[in-house]
């Protein structure tokens, strides 16, 4: 525990705290920061007062470290330490002559990533090994924190620069669900989410022979969902507003090979993104029930209706609210049973519904088949997205390094 006085007073009626803590080696830096800051001197070092301050030179004994609150009007550089032991207690003879930093709530996600830099299986590493291992210890934390919250799994990302390489995210994989482990969430909470590029799909196929449930996304072609359903991962997640932009952003592409072209004028109301989705659906419910289907990118209250039925749907807060708002016979409604006639609306998409879709004999997925029907706007899709997850994480490097080498 740290014992807390106050320095004498001062001729000039100022008054500071003074924290005596337990001494701790540490990095020193420092800055100004305007009205009254916190400095904390090293062991065995006189300093001097500011030209403001106008303090005699006060000796810090060897053996503790101090912690002082500079009187207003006297803020200056100094050599600063960050103390790495507890201040548990806190006085100031007169808290007039300083400004005192606001105590506020630590957000608990924020506690969760700080240890994972301490995290004694990382220390032991060095340089990008040791970054990537930190990197997925705070992912775990924080899922971890998720897991004890929610009542189903988590999804947690496998890093997307791996995106091309199957070994590597195997291996990352199987680290992330080691550490859920050792945090003792258990398997049936955790879901890790990959790329269906595909070497993604060859890693959730090996992911999935041992046990570990797997979560494929950006899925904006049929071959890709057929080969993840083949790989026999746990859900896979297409994506309907991120089809229907890359549709409008692509007039003279063929939405509805059963209309008209865009580019003559006419504008046709079916949604790629739902279509691809319904069929995904299907193929899976007859094929491959074991693997679920998770609807995202849902924009109306329209295609919500339409693919009421599937496993999972993703809706963000204006759909639910346009939802909520429609009025039924009953005169409310609940969920996706809202529609704009007057008889409520049940699941869009049933046993009956997939049965009526026909589908080839099932033939395994090449990798050359893969790489043919991905087609122009899977490609695009796939490609942007595991661009913009990898840069997210590049995002967070400068944060990692930072942390790393400031415990090192």
């Amino acid at each position: 525990d740290a014992r807390v006085d106050a320095a004498p007073r001062r001729s000039a009626g100022r008054a500071r705290a003074v924290a005596i803590l337990a001494p701790r080696p540490a990095i020193t830096f420092g800055r100004c920061r305007g009205r009254g800051w916190w400095s904390i001197d090293r062991p065995a070092r006189r300093t001097s007062g500011g030209a403001g301050g106008g303090h005699p030179a006060q000796h810090v004994q060897p053996a503790v470290g101090r912690c002082r609150l500079l009187p207003v009007g006297s803020c200056r550089w100094t050599d600063a330490a960050p103390c790495r032991g507890r201040l548990r207690r806190w006085h100031a003879r007169t808290p007039h002559t300083g400004h005192r930093p606001p105590t506020r709530p630590r957000p608990p996600h924020q506690t969760a990533i700080e240890r994972a830099v301490s995290y004694n299986k990382c220390a032991s590493l060095t340089g990008d090994a040791r970054k990537a291992c930190v990197f997925d210890k705070a992912l775990v934390n924080v899922g971890a924190l998720f897991a004890a919250k929610v009542g189903g799994r988590v999804s947690t990302e496998v890093d997307s620069r791996c995106a091309r390489d199957a070994g590597a995210l195997v291996s990352r994989g199987q680290g992330l669900v080691a550490a859920y482990k050792e945090m003792g969430v258990p398997l049936d909470k955790v879901l890790l989410r990959l790329p269906a590029t595909w070497e993604g799909i060859e890693a959730a196929k090996r992911l999935e022979a041992d046990g570990i449930p797997t979560h494929l996304v950006l899925v904006a072609s049929f071959v890709q969902a057929a080969a993840a359903a083949q790989a026999g991962a746990r859900v896979i997640q297409p994506n309907a507003g991120h089809l229907a932009d890359w549709y409008r952003a692509h007039p003279n592409y063929i939405r509805d090979p059963k209309g008209p072209r865009e580019d003559t004028g006419y504008r046709s109301a079916v949604n790629p993104g739902v279509e691809l989705s319904k069929r995904i659906w299907a193929y899976c419910r007859i094929r491959h029930p074991a693997s679920l289907v998770m609807v995202s990118g849902i924009r109306t209250r329209e295609d919500a209706l339409a693919l009421a039925g599937v496993d999972f749907l993703v809706a963000g807060p204006r759909v639910l609210d346009a939802l909520a708002a429609t009025p039924t016979r009953s005169g409310y409604n609940d969920g996706l049973s809202g529609a704009a006639e007057e008889e409520e609306t049940g699941a869009r998409l049933t046993d009956a519904v997939a049965a009526a879709y026909s589908f080839d004999a099932e033939t395994p997925v090449t990798r050359a088949a893969f790489d043919e029907q991905l087609g122009l706007v899977g490609r695009d899709i796939l490609d942007d997205g595991v661009a913009r997850l990898s840069a997210d994480v590049v995002k967070l490097l400068p944060l990692m390094t930072s942390m790393v080498y400031g415990h090192e």
